[in-house]
């Protein structure tokens, strides 16, 4: 449903969310760290169970409605079942998807013990309040600890990371971030993005105009074109 649950100081409030998309699929971020592999758990499971659950009603009013006013509707009912049963078995395969993740893949990582299952999820659900309209300065902390936390130097670490860093005025920490950016080997056009995002760091956040310039003309040699009105 169209529809948003939130939980305010004093209490829980549903509104109504304008923006619902007609795919469906409504990710959250949770607020805290406490029970979190049990709360992602159930919160997912309850997609594919509830299409079991209604495979099991409709199965029911099939076999039971066929001798009464509604016998019409036997054949829709039992494609209903079908197709829900069908539906609930598919999304409990721990497989990933053109269209993302499925709930089965979402359960097994939640009931797995280990660091990296929780980072993993951790990723998922930052990026699904982005997609949401969530500002990095808006994710929730200890959500941000889960993800970062512990983990080895990669490119989605370091994205993300950044990006918190920069939105919550912590420039210290991006702009090491930038620079980790700027010493990897990367294609030609992913390394003119970054240099651009460089100047755009130092003339921005840090009110370094000279290495500004400096970045952008770094960014223009690697084809990125001339921004010659941005010197001015």
């Amino acid at each position: 449903m169209p529809v948003a649950l939130y939980r305010t100081d004093r209490s829980w409030q549903l509104a109504w969310w304008g923006r619902f998309g007609t795919p469906g699929g409504v990710a959250c971020c949770p607020a805290g760290e406490r029970h979190f592999r049990m709360r992602v758990f159930f919160l997912t499971a309850a997609g594919p169970f509830a299409s079991l659950v209604s495979s099991g009603v409709f199965g029911w009013l099939a076999a039971n409605l066929d001798a009464t006013w509604l016998h019409s509707l036997t054949s829709w009912f039992s494609a209903t079942a079908l197709f829900s049963f069908w539906l609930g078995l598919v999304n409990l395969l721990p497989v990933n998807t053109p269209l993302g993740s499925s709930d089965g893949l979402w359960m097994w990582m939640a009931v797995r013990r280990s660091k990296n299952a929780d980072r993993l999820i951790a990723f998922w659900l930052l990026r699904a309040s982005s997609i949401g309209g969530l500002r990095p300065r808006e994710w929730s902390p200890a959500l941000v600890k889960l993800a970062l936390g512990g983990s080895a130097p990669d490119a989605v670490s370091k994205t993300f990371e950044y990006n918190w860093y920069a939105d919550t005025k912590q420039f210290t920490e991006a702009a090491a971030v930038v620079e980790w950016w700027l010493q990897q080997s990367m294609p030609r056009e992913t390394r003119a993005i970054w240099w651009y995002e460089a100047a755009w760091f130092e003339a921005f956040s840090m009110s370094n105009l000279a290495t500004a310039l400096e970045r952008l003309t770094v960014a223009e040699s690697l084809g990125g074109g001339k921004l010659g009105d941005c010197r001015k």
